[in-house]
């Protein structure tokens, strides 16, 4: 465990020695704060203003809340449930501290944060930011559980399978979240108040799959995994039940089923490899170590903006 500023108490989960940002491709790092009870205070802890290129954050928000200001003029807070999607691309300055009301009244402060690589063709697009509030998240419920869909698109099968489907299809039963994907990523928080919960989710095989234990254990074939552990996935092996592509353009896809004790709460991330070269050096990510050069440079040089007063 690491502090991050002032304010954020994370344990760094990856990338490391055994989860390369090669490895997890296309997520880049992952940060964790578990449930951290904080006293009322007048300061708000956070992070002070720090560039960023290449890449997105995204923040999702358990308990708590979290506000955001930027060099593009975007501000928002977030509460439980709720996540912010900034979209560095090109180059941004922002802060992040948990909020004024959180600040004061104080409580259990619990959080993640997630950094998505872009395509090299999106790595220069200008900056943008959204905050993503409960009411905009669809949540599927079904036999004592439920998923609130972040990001990506799902249909259902006759059988009750998930299908992950990609956002140019034309499947009128597939659901959308609300998140502003630029490749094909699936992100989703699941909630058990069962252990009659057990959902399956077909998902293409070659796709990078990760589940973050936030509350409660899981059972089943994880029996153990516990709150606080990240599970990575091989796209094949014992966790696994292939099936074959039933067309040329076809990879394969992969069968998940999960099983959990009441009161465990998932996240549940999966996206499509971008396989291009990852030049990473603090808050740039880029192509090659020319781009990261330039990126230094143009911070440097004011090229990102400025970001001076948090807006109240």
């Amino acid at each position: 465990m690491s502090m991050v500023g002032d304010g954020f108490k994370v344990f760094h989960l990856f990338p490391g020695a055994k989860a390369s940002m090669q490895r997890m491709d296309p997520f880049l790092m992952l940060d964790y704060n578990p449930p951290w009870e904080i006293p009322p205070s007048n300061k708000p802890r956070g992070v002070d203003v720090h560039p960023h290129r290449g890449f997105e954050t995204v923040t999702f928000v358990f308990s708590g809340e979290v506000s955001h200001a930027d060099s593009s003029g975007n501000f928002g807070t977030i509460g439980p449930g709720e996540i912010q999607w900034m979209h560095a691309a090109s180059g941004i300055l922002h802060k992040e501290y948990q909020s004024e009301q959180f600040t004061r009244e104080g409580g259990v402060f619990h959080m993640a944060q997630l950094w998505v690589n872009l395509p090299s063709h999106r790595k220069k697009d200008a900056p943008s930011y959204c905050s993503i509030l409960r009411d905009q998240i669809p949540v599927l419920e079904k036999g004592g559980g439920k998923m609130a869909l972040v990001a990506g698109s799902l249909a259902e099968d006759d059988e009750g399978v998930l299908r992950f489907v990609n956002s140019s299809s034309t499947d009128r039963n597939a659901i959308q979240g609300p998140g502003p994907v630029c490749s094909p990523i699936l992100a989703a928080i699941m909630d058990w108040a069962s252990s009659e919960y057990e959902p399956a989710l077909d998902i293409p095989s070659h796709f990078t799959l990760l589940a973050l234990v936030m509350n409660g254990t899981l059972g089943g074939q994880h029996e153990g995994v516990k709150a606080g552990d990240l599970l990575v996935f091989q796209p094949a092996g014992d966790h696994w039940n292939s099936r074959e592509g039933d067309g040329p353009q076809e990879l394969g896809h992969s069968l998940l089923s999960l099983e959990a004790r009441p009161g465990t709460k998932v996240l549940l991330l999966a996206g499509e490899p971008l396989g291009e070269p990852i030049a990473a050096y603090g808050p740039f990510v880029m192509n090659s170590a020319d781009e990261i050069h330039e990126a230094f440079e143009d911070f440097r040089n004011g090229r990102f903006g400025t970001l001076g007063f948090f807006p109240h």
